[in-house]
């Protein structure tokens, strides 16, 4: 097994086709990133941007996996390797290995470009968390990729229906992939729109593909944090003052009539002094030394904005 690597690995390093699909992947990337036009004012960061070339690897990777791996038929040395003692699943194993590192191989050529690109739209603004999950999950799929196309390899004995068969399957799965992304994005319900002699009508609500709209989480920094958490505690300040300052004015409408040197008795037509009070809108009141204030408690609105604004200000 040993041997069979050792002999892989030193023929990938000597591949024309693999150089030549790595300087691809990057001249690709890179031209494709520092190609786009943008205004001034209009441009993309580079987490909008770097993704949009990565449909592009499959077919670089099919095509590699195809001429590297569909010369082991054609030039008799996979049957050499069965006659000396190899068995199937141990050269399956070494060329699934050696597509992997050439993958891999691959992708960092697109990451070169990606890094070429960063002197146009300025480096990544997603936290690093999030970059490290998002490149963990290419190295899956292309991990994933390689293995599909090392076991259609293995599968055909001509080297150009191996090419071709290799590059179709990945423009496949490509489209395949493509129509699942859009059938996710659509909305839950999706109205049908025509253009009619008179107009655009809208047809009746159709329900959506996956039948509810798919939820997609996108974290705001590293912590996970929304923008209000770090300024709550003024959020719950300025509830607080807002609150009392309501609280003030229903106290005021609330308030307490107190009577000083006299009282309030049922008048003549049977209403008691507090339906005097709200017909009238008056008191009559026995004598010169007797009064009537209102009982109340008042916020100083001068002292309430200077908080307010300090609040603010924080």
């Amino acid at each position: 097994m040993r041997k069979l690597m050792r002999a892989n690995f030193y023929r990938l390093w000597k591949s024309r086709v693999f150089w030549i699909c790595v300087a691809a992947s990057f001249l690709i990337s890179a031209a494709f990133l520092l190609a786009k036009q943008y205004p001034s004012q209009e441009m993309p960061s580079l987490d909008e941007m770097y993704l949009q070339i990565f449909p592009m690897l499959p077919l670089i990777h099919g095509v590699f996996a195809g001429l590297f791996l569909g010369t082991e038929y054609q030039d008799g040395t996979l049957r050499n390797k069965v006659t000396v003692g190899h068995t199937r699943g141990e050269i399956y194993l070494s060329f699934l290995a050696v597509c992997l590192c050439a993958g891999l191989g691959i992708l960092l050529g697109w990451a070169l470009g990606v890094a070429v690109g960063a002197l146009k739209y300025g480096w990544f603004l997603a936290p690093g968390r999030q970059l490290l999950l998002n490149f963990g999950i290419i190295v899956l799929l292309t991990m994933a990729e390689d293995g599909i196309l090392t076991l259609l390899c293995m599968l055909s004995s001509n080297k150009a229906v191996t090419a071709v068969a290799a590059i179709l399957l990945m423009l496949g799965l490509i489209v395949l992939s493509s129509g699942f992304y859009n059938s996710m994005c659509e909305p839950e319900f999706a109205s049908a729109a025509m253009v009619t002699e008179n107009g655009v009508e809208v047809g009746e609500p159709q329900p959506h593909f996956f039948g509810q709209v798919p939820l997609i989480e996108y974290w705001n920094d590293e912590s996970e944090r929304g923008d209000f958490e770090g300024v709550l505690s003024l959020i719950d300040a300025y509830d607080l003052l807002q609150s009392d300052r309501m609280n003030d004015k229903q106290q005021f409408v609330d308030a307490l009539l107190v009577l000083y040197g006299c009282t309030l008795e049922t008048d003549s037509r049977g209403r008691t002094p507090g339906q005097q009070l709200r017909e009238d809108k008056a008191l009559s009141l026995p004598d010169c030394d007797a009064r009537a204030e209102w009982l109340c408690k008042q916020l100083n609105e001068a002292d309430t904005e200077v908080l307010k604004g300090a609040i603010k200000a924080d």
